[in-house]
């Protein structure tokens, strides 16, 4: 995963990301005790206000159990972010370069499998486009009830995954058409992202007025065989209602339609 970087900060929000999406009440003040660095110290580095150096890059490296070359690239990765001499800094580089030389500059697979898995993304796609709102980390986060530092990484990865651009007076913009995301084959990652949206849909059953949702369910006989059809009377209805969010030109909030059928009987076994 380190290989992937170019920056350590990145690769360090990365890492607490990951955590957090393990296990939820994982804390900065848990990751900062792990890799024996004080809470403050951490949260200013990851916020870009602060450096390590070049001797915590080293006992950070290995206290997040990395490899030996990955210790090497991680600390290279420091030094290349705090060097002043342009000479140092391009050795360094060139250093980086050797160690790195077999692998992808980013693993952009890693990147989509997050981006499909973590819930977030793809309502921090479309946040891009709510008027007067303002597009940070914060503010990203207190809208969707996520860290900073997620809704941050959550940014970087899209921005390297080119759904997202940042534009010259530091606003962004999505470059994606808006659309259904599917697959054909079982993905882990979009049963990550199901399972989740369904946990989201049983919580605004408690929390959500009448005005603000819309749930409703239908239980009936139903021949397999006419599954396709069903298909493609739903995707039909996912294409209207996307024409409907586009004609409106009011979009105050980022909502997700889900729909499921499914059985809920088993075969009769003779």
């Amino acid at each position: 995963m380190i290989f992937a970087h170019n920056d350590y900060r990145i690769f360090l929000r990365a890492v607490f990301s990951e955590r957090v999406q393990r296990n939820p009440a994982y804390s900065l003040r848990a990751f900062a005790k792990q890799i024996s660095i004080s809470p403050s110290q951490l949260s200013e580095v990851l916020s870009n206000r602060n450096q390590l150096s070049s001797q915590s890059a080293l006992k950070v490296g290995q206290r997040l159990g990395l490899a030996s070359d990955e210790v090497e690239y991680f600390g290279l990765l420091v030094q290349k972010a705090t060097a002043k001499d342009p000479g140092v800094r391009e050795a360094t580089i060139e250093r980086m370069s050797l160690i790195n030389q077999n692998r992808p500059t980013q693993d952009l697979s890693l990147d989509a499998f997050r981006m499909i898995a973590d819930w977030y993304h793809i309502p921090i796609l479309e946040m891009s486009e709510l008027p007067r709102l303002q597009f940070t980390p914060k503010r990203i986060a207190k809208r969707l009830g996520i860290t900073a530092i997620e809704a941050e990484t959550a940014i970087e990865r899209l921005l390297r995954l080119e759904l997202l651009e940042k534009q010259t007076d530091g606003s962004y913009k999505k470059t994606y058409m808006s659309g259904v995301f599917r697959s054909e084959h079982a993905n882990l990652g979009l049963r990550h992202f199901h399972k989740k949206m369904l946990e989201k849909a049983t919580d605004a059953i408690e929390t959500q007025s009448n005005q603000e949702k819309m749930i409703g369910s239908e239980t009936f006989l139903f021949d397999k065989a006419a599954l396709e059809k069903f298909k493609q009377i739903t995707e039909e209805y996912f294409t209207r209602v996307v024409n409907l969010s586009k004609a409106n030109r009011k979009k105050p909030e980022v909502y997700h339609l889900g729909i499921q059928m499914f059985k809920v009987t088993s075969e009769d076994q003779k």
